[in-house]
């Protein structure tokens, strides 16, 4: 065989296998689920993007209602009833002389929680 002859098989046989294997990919793209699937993330996507809107708006709704908030002038004494006066001044003088929270609110009877309201808000009293 000449080498032409060869060359003209190969380039024969090149060219009917290229042209099989286009076809197959192109139908193979016809047949593919991925446009499908990508539609359903796009779509999917979207939804998320628009809840993200949502929650944001809201977000900043809040953030502008508390920048606008303005606390009452402050308590003073005069707002608080003789009972509390009383109380606090326990539970200052108790600390004063060194027990702790949990002491305090032991022996007046007390919630802890409450025990450090009390010195909280002494302290808040004096800062303002």
């Amino acid at each position: 065989m000449s080498q032409s002859l060869v060359f003209l098989i190969g380039l024969t046989i090149g060219l009917f296998g290229g042209i099989i294997i286009k076809t197959l990919f192109s139908l193979n793209a016809k047949e593919s689920p991925y446009p499908s699937e990508l539609d359903t993330f796009e779509a999917i996507l979207e939804q998320y993007m628009q809840e993200l809107d949502t929650k944001q708006r809201e977000i900043q709704q809040v953030l502008t209602k508390l920048e606008s908030y303005q606390p009452s002038s402050g308590l003073n004494k005069q707002t608080y009833s003789p009972v509390y006066q009383a109380k606090a001044e326990k539970v200052l003088a108790m600390l004063n002389q060194g027990y702790n929270y949990a002491e305090i609110a032991q022996k007046l009877g007390l919630g802890t929680g409450e025990v450090e309201l009390i010195h909280q808000l002494k302290n808040n009293e004096i800062a303002h």
